[in-house]
């Protein structure tokens, strides 16, 4: 499967906002979160096949892209940037 180029939008100050952490037999503390937000554009016809592909797996097209073609893609690119 072929991954499009992806466009990258990063949220405001996704890295600043708090979430509450809790630890066993510890009090609340605030932590910096480490999630990272983005938004990709896609074709429609390559919406429809990752849509097709989703369903078929009983998945949504975000399951997919997370547990799948996202990690697949970067397992088969990483030797490009890492020198």
């Amino acid at each position: 499967m072929v991954v499009p180029v992806v466009r990258v939008a990063f949220g405001p100050n996704s890295y600043k906002n708090p979430r509450q952490c809790f630890e066993a037999g510890s009090s609340r503390k605030k932590v910096p979160r480490n999630n990272k937000k983005f938004m990709q554009t896609l074709e429609t016809e390559t919406y429809h096949t990752i849509s097709k592909e989703a369903s078929q797996r009983g998945a949504t097209v975000q399951e997919l892209l997370r547990a799948v073609i996202i990690p697949e893609w970067l397992s088969e690119n990483r030797k490009k940037w890492s020198k």
